[in-house]
């Protein structure tokens, strides 16, 4: 999620927000009804629920701008980027469904050995460069151009925490390559945000790691 995290206990979500959006709407990409929304820290101030057609959004007091630092154009000093994140507290009905990344059972190659492990949803299997190289790719191609706003991968258990792998990602335009998104691992992976760009064919590159160049998972992710 380009603005935090999503988690659950029971018929209970919390959307956890980091990065306040602009116009004070979370976009949340799930399909599930929702039977109340607030504050964590103002149980008795429902939030309105609208639906949209990737699943549903909430409308935060006043645009956000409540929780907004004077420099991002709100009127509280004290913002969540000094002080943690703002919690948002959803009761569903219902188990929620969310889209699989587009990235998903897509045909792949890679600069060696089988690529489609790095695409197969299970953590257990990992695309690896050939023993020793510390540097390789994956390329995905979702079979007709979408539209992709974030990616995220994950590192094989083996060794987690230990690759510290930097990384580009890149989109086929032609018979070029352009740099969309770049960064380095830390832990088990590397997730990033990114302006909307909409490609087919996108190459994820390690170009630097303390081990072998390796991904167990590699996703791609439509605009919220």
């Amino acid at each position: 999620l380009s603005w935090g995290r999503c988690t659950r206990k029971g018929n209970i979500l919390y959307l956890h927000v980091f990065d306040w959006p602009q116009d004070g709407v979370l976009r949340v990409p799930m399909q599930v009804k929702v039977t109340g929304a607030h504050l964590l820290a103002a149980p008795g101030e429902p939030l309105p629920i609208e639906p949209h057609p990737r699943g549903f959004v909430v409308r935060l007091p006043n645009g956000g701008a409540t929780f907004l630092s004077p420099a991002d154009g709100g009127t509280n000093a004290a913002a969540p980027h000094a002080a943690g994140p703002v919690v948002v507290k959803l009761t569903i009905e219902g188990e929620p469904v969310v889209a699989p990344p587009l990235t998903r059972h897509k045909p792949a190659t890679a600069s060696f050995g089988d690529a489609q492990k790095a695409f197969d949803g299970s953590a257990g299997r990992s695309w690896e460069a050939q023993k020793g190289d510390k540097a390789g790719w994956v390329e995905v191609d979702l079979q007709r151009p979408e539209p992709v706003a974030a990616l995220a991968f994950d590192e094989p258990h083996r060794g987690a925490g230990k690759r510290g792998q930097k990384f580009r990602l890149t989109v086929r335009e032609g018979d070029a390559w352009r740099a969309v998104a770049s960064g380095e691992t830390k832990g088990y992976g590397a997730s990033a945000n990114f302006a909307p760009v909409t490609g087919q064919v996108f190459r994820l590159e390690i170009f630097e790691s303390k081990d072998t160049a390796a991904v167990a998972e590699f996703q791609l992710y439509r605009p919220e």
